[in-house]
């Protein structure tokens, strides 16, 4: 009977392990995702900065609230191209 229990201890042991492990890898890889998409948003403004000079509070506003994947696959590549402040607010308005 002790035999039974501790093999049941530890196989629930051993399970709650494993979620652990699972969940803390989920949380992480989270976590990275966001931080490196927000490292993104980050270049694309410092970008722009660089090449318009200070950006107006709608410009920095649109840039923050445009889906980081986007803004990282469609929007920036763009963005960078633009040729003044008025073409990217239209690709901003675009988004």
């Amino acid at each position: 009977m002790n035999r039974l229990v501790e093999e049941l201890e530890a196989e629930a042991l051993q399970r709650g392990l494993e979620q652990g492990i699972e969940d803390g890898l989920e949380k992480g890889l989270e976590q990275g995702l966001e931080q490196g998409l927000e490292q993104g948003r980050v270049m694309v403004r410092e970008i722009l900065t660089q090449k318009f000079g200070p950006l107006p509070q709608d410009v920095l506003a649109r840039v923050k609230r445009c889906e980081a994947k986007r803004l990282l696959t469609d929007v920036g590549p763009r963005l960078v191209l633009a040729q003044g402040l008025d073409e990217v607010s239209q690709i901003l308005r675009n988004t």
